[in-house]
């Protein structure tokens, strides 16, 4: 009897920001690719956990203590990036290959390649992407390593010699891996992958579970990595005035929650969670947050009007500019441009409607953008995509 074995195609995804990206991605491709295995791997299995929590402690810190100084290290960052990007278009660095560096992380991917012999691998994350390059180095293997960039925005980072291929989420981002150096027919953009649901069920239930008995809006507040650092006096304001409005705050730091709940501003009303959850952002009417962009983006699906804070890295940075420059949100740089976001909202239902208006069509645009990937897996491994065939990918 013959044995027919499926394709793998291993998507690395970073689990704190990327799960519900790498879960709708496996959904796609397994649906569409046939025969095909979507394995997900998460970042603590390709990376040094230790290194990975260490690294975001340290933001974490910066950010509390050292804002300027996080800000300023990631400028540099993104300079030394695009200097890096200017020199691989000068010495036409994209036939190079990456170096064979000995870190633990190489070897723990060089595993992952050799345990599921992929045909593709998918990294949503620069590193993840940078490490599978490395390790098809050492092993000598022609599988295909392709980015997937969910931001908004253009991480130069993501920019590899080697890359055979990027998924993107918008035609700003191929614009700017074309001016990169990256040839056209590498890149597809596919939107940002999502498995859409009815979030308008169950609303009450949802609400009454959470403490929410009147009619009262929920205003709530999500400081991403950062834990609301960045927006206490934000909260603090917001708090003060909050007889229109139910408040949330998004933070799971336990001294932060302390903090709040010790103010006398926080009474009856102000509720504290530790995730932002999918039941919360379907009751949620309006969306205070930092430059995030897979919460943005399930935000628009559910019609809720965004106000953006101001960015800490040079990519919030970006993220916050391509939004502001569409209309798709409101952008905050004081507490009092927070509260007043939040009446322009509570008071103009015009406005409010604008915002879900423009946040839906983007959505809808999205989702039409991911059925670029109508896949087929050939015989020699070529990765053909709407009836086009992506060079070495």
């Amino acid at each position: 009897m013959e044995i027919k074995w499926n394709k793998h195609v291993v998507v690395l995804y970073d689990e704190n920001k990327d799960e519900q990206v790498a879960t709708a991605l496996k959904a796609h491709i397994e649906r569409e690719y046939d025969p095909c295995d979507v394995i997900l791997v998460k970042s603590s299995s390709y990376t040094v956990s230790s290194i990975y929590k260490y690294k975001r402690l340290v933001n974490k810190f910066k950010a509390r203590h050292l804002r300027k100084a996080l800000s300023h290290s990631s400028k540099q960052a993104y300079k030394r990036d695009v200097k890096r990007i200017q020199e691989l278009l000068r010495t036409n660095g994209y036939s190079d290959v990456e170096s064979k560096r000995k870190i633990i992380s190489v070897y723990r991917i060089v595993n992952i390649i050799r345990r599921f012999e992929p045909l593709v691998i998918l990294c949503t994350t620069p590193e993840a992407l940078k490490l599978t390059l490395i390790g098809r180095t050492v092993l000598g293997q022609d599988f295909r390593a392709v980015g997937v960039i969910t931001e908004f925005f253009l991480d130069p980072a993501f920019v590899r010699a080697g890359a055979d291929g990027y998924l993107v989420e918008n035609p700003d981002v191929k614009k700017h891996l074309m001016n990169s150096g990256v040839p056209e027919e590498k890149i597809l953009v596919v939107g940002y992958p999502t498995l859409l649901q009815d979030v308008k069920k169950d609303v009450e239930i949802k609400r009454a579970a959470l403490g929410l008995t009147s009619d009262l809006p929920l205003v709530v507040v999500n400081g991403g990595e950062y834990d609301t650092y960045t927006l206490k006096k934000d909260i603090i304001k917001l708090m003060g005035k909050k007889n229109d409005y139910y408040l949330m705050i998004i933070t799971k730091d336990k001294k932060l929650r302390k903090f709040y709940m010790n103010l006398p501003e926080f009474s009856a009303g102000v509720l504290i969670n530790e995730d932002l959850t999918s039941d919360i952002l379907d009751v949620t009417d309006i969306l205070v947050t930092v430059p995030s962009t897979g919460v943005i983006f399930q935000a628009f699906v559910r019609g809720i009007a965004v106000i953006v804070s101001e960015g800490v890295l040079e990519l919030e940075k970006n993220v916050r500019d391509y939004l502001v420059k569409r209309a798709l949100v409101i952008p905050t740089r004081t507490p009092d441009e927070t509260l007043f976001g939040v009446y322009e909202i509570l008071d103009e239902p015009l406005r409010k409607n604008e915002f879900k208006y423009r946040g839906e069509v983007y959505v809808r645009l999205s989702v039409k953008d991911i059925k670029n990937i109508t896949p087929r897996l050939s015989e020699n491994g070529v990765l053909k995509i709407s009836n086009k065939t992506i060079e070495g990918v």
